[in-house]
């Protein structure tokens, strides 16, 4: 995955959810933490499926992890 490429994915994300953050599914992190954890999936030039863990406060949108594809769900005590 080059930098650039995920970079440019990234970013579009970001306007995805500038644009339109309520329409994101809920996380599978979300049963074991005390907030709305949500999820957007984006995909890099090379068709690499990631997945970026947010919630939402206000108007504020909180990306606080990023994961690459195969790696498992954050863990309850990673979401604290």
């Amino acid at each position: 995955m080059g930098a650039e490429s995920l970079l440019r994915a990234y970013d579009s994300l970001i306007k995805r959810l500038h644009d339109d953050a309520q329409s994101c599914g809920e996380a599978p992190e979300n049963a074991d933490c005390e907030f709305f954890v949500q999820q957007a999936l984006f995909k890099t030039q090379h068709n690499r499926i990631c997945c970026a863990l947010f919630f939402i406060e206000g108007e504020e949108v909180y990306i606080f992890r990023v994961r690459a594809p195969g790696q498992t769900p954050v863990s309850p005590e990673d979401l604290v």
